[in-house]
């Protein structure tokens, strides 16, 4: 069967409109971003590192993977062998404005592990990060100020943002709500990473992005 002109247009429409919204950035001014990727994880001889592939393991048989497919990230740590499947984004800054989106998801057991962090700091490694835990049903939880953001939300699609102006503060956002401001007046050059970090101490666990996206002003 054809298809009406005015059909077509209104499935265009629609089509366009969808991927406006899977993109909406917190604010406006914003400019989109791409950066290189390095995939970091971690086998029984420490981090390693290695340029961007659809797919990538550590171990024999493997304790640590990174797979992409369809604007979907997956990141598992399969036993204690490792602690870190993560992309290692290479934008680094020390002024400005950057923002980071993307949908996470991720179910029992996984308790304790990083999911987001904002690295560089001049009293330690890392700015601050968000965690997810198994409390509640499954929480999300910001370390170096704002405490838990969300709860209930083990086996649900989260959409988070995460606003830093730097030398000034870190917000970070829950399905578009402001859940967390964290002080910055370090001043430090400061870069990102997403994805699973942390000791594990339960069964194999597995962190989803998808549709991850940045921005710069």
């Amino acid at each position: 069967m054809r298809q009406s002109k005015a059909g077509l247009l209104v499935a265009v429409a629609f089509t366009f409109a969808g991927a406006t919204a899977a993109q909406a950035q917190i604010g406006t001014g914003w400019t989109s971003r791409t950066y290189t990727k390095k995939i970091h994880l971690d086998n029984e001889a420490g981090l390693q590192t290695y340029s961007w592939t659809s797919y990538k393991s550590v171990c024999s048989p493997v304790c640590a993977d990174y797979r992409y497919s369809s604007d979907v990230e997956t990141f598992r740590l399969i036993d204690n062998r490792t602690n870190r499947s993560e992309i290692r984004l290479q934008n680094e800054y020390s002024t400005g404005q950057r923002q980071f989106q993307g949908y996470v998801t991720f179910s029992s057991p996984l308790n304790d592990e990083s999911l987001f962090q904002v690295f560089g700091s001049t009293s330690g490694a890392t700015l601050c990060m968000m965690r997810g835990y198994s409390s509640n049903g499954g929480e999300i939880r910001t370390v170096g100020g704002g405490g838990t953001i969300a709860t209930g939300v083990y086996g649900k699609e989260t959409r988070i943002n995460v606003i830093h102006v730097q030398g000034s503060r870190v917000e970070f956002y829950v399905n578009g709500t402001k859940k967390a401001t964290i002080t910055d007046s370090e001043g430090s050059t400061n870069y990102w990473k997403y994805g699973a970090y942390g000791t594990l101490r339960t069964g194999a666990i597995s962190v989803r992005w998808r549709a991850v996206r940045l921005w710069s002003k």
